[in-house]
């Protein structure tokens, strides 16, 4: 699939996305959205993001597929088809470069997002992919170009991770909700990291 850079500019309101309970009626909401949250580490330039494909990583692309994301479970316990996608599309033998490792999270949150039906239809679409916003022509000031994506990551982890700046949602066309923000309990996600070795993939 091409990589495209898509800037959605609207004159005025906020980026429309679905509202919370149709977006956590998709089966694979959690996962999806935790996809783009790894996209926004991706395209940090002064970080280095390929070690987020490893499995004991602390934040890694695995532990997107826990109930919780970013809070560590065993394999079993892992949403299979978000794995599934991570194996396919995130396995360092196909990714080598920021570009490719953007694409691939997109792919696999697009693999889960098909998986989930009519449910996880109300959530952005797959295509066109998107690049880093600082790679965008003309570049945007903003983790990912595409704002649709961009605007469900900051309001994932708003309500989830209990992170969000409401100039940063002022600026890119979201609406922000600040009753809608996570307390303590999304501090508790932070800083996971799988433990013991790497199951036979």
């Amino acid at each position: 699939l091409p990589l495209l850079a898509v800037c959605r500019m609207r004159s005025a309101g906020a980026a429309e996305i679905a509202d919370r309970t149709a977006r956590k009626a998709c089966t694979h909401y959690q996962h999806m959205q935790c996809m783009l949250d790894i996209s926004e580490k991706a395209c940090e330039p002064d970080e280095e993001p390929m070690p987020l494909l490893d499995w004991s990583e602390q934040e890694s692309v695995w532990l997107c597929c826990c109930p919780l994301p970013y809070t560590a479970c065993k394999k079993e316990e892992m949403d299979q088809v978000c794995f599934a996608a991570v194996k396919e599309h995130l396995s360092p033998k196909k990714i080598s470069t920021r570009p490719e490792l953007v694409a691939g999270l997109q792919l696999a949150r697009g693999e889960m997002q098909r998986a989930g039906g009519k449910a996880c239809s109300v959530l952005a679409p797959e295509e066109p992919l998107s690049v880093c916003g600082s790679a965008a022509s003309p570049p945007v000031k903003r983790s990912l170009a595409r704002e649709d994506l961009f605007c469900e990551m900051v309001t994932w982890q708003l309500e989830e991770l209990g992170d969000g700046n409401p100039a940063e949602f002022k600026a890119n066309n979201c609406k922000y909700n600040a009753k809608a923000q996570a307390g303590k309990e999304g501090d508790k996600r932070k800083g996971g990291a799988l433990q013991g070795p790497k199951p036979e993939l």
